[in-house]
């Protein structure tokens, strides 16, 4: 009995992967966030936060300080910081009661903050920016695309805006 001819289907060469340096890569991971780092994160979450302490927040505005207000949720919550639950639940409560009075015509119209959300919204203004100083630059990336996951999953949008973009509009400043 003769054997059944076998044909060789031609595959694709796989092209070598790149070489990794792990020791970049841990280390960039590892490393705390730098001063230049924490302070350009800090800029819009202090300008968001001055806009809503002046009561001409626009919605772009809001959403981006209700979003570092997540991401500071999920630090405590990953306990890389810990101690700040209670600061997180007022300013998410005031978030939440200034977004119900801001949209209560249908659409987004800025509105004052009273003295209890204003303590809220400074205070953790504050914490958020001891917070960052216990993050490396992983567990940072980390946090962020778990909140992205989570806001997509449960039907929500991603908006990508710039320290440009959130302080593009009209206001008189001195």
């Amino acid at each position: 009995m003769m054997a059944a001819p076998r044909y060789c289907i031609p595959r694709p060469k796989r092209k070598p992967a790149p070489p990794v340096n792990t020791i970049a890569l841990a280390t960039a991971q590892a490393v705390r966030l730098s001063e230049p780092a924490i302070a350009a994160i800090m800029a819009p979450v202090a300008l968001c936060a001055r806009y809503l302490r002046e009561g001409v927040a626009t919605e772009d505005q809001f959403v981006a300080f209700r979003t570092y207000m997540r991401i500071a949720q999920l630090i405590e919550h990953e306990r890389i910081t810990r101690g700040f639950a209670g600061h997180i639940d007022a300013v998410l409560c005031a978030c939440s009661t200034v977004h119900d009075r801001a949209t209560a015509t249908g659409t987004w119209h800025p509105v004052p903050i009273n003295l209890l959300e204003l303590d809220a919204i400074l205070d953790m203004t504050d914490l958020f920016e001891v917070q960052l100083h216990q993050l490396t630059g992983g567990e940072l990336y980390r946090i962020v695309q778990q909140l992205t996951a989570t806001t997509l999953s449960s039907g929500g949008e991603i908006v990508h805006v710039t320290p440009t973009t959130i302080g593009a509009h009209s206001h008189a400043h001195a």
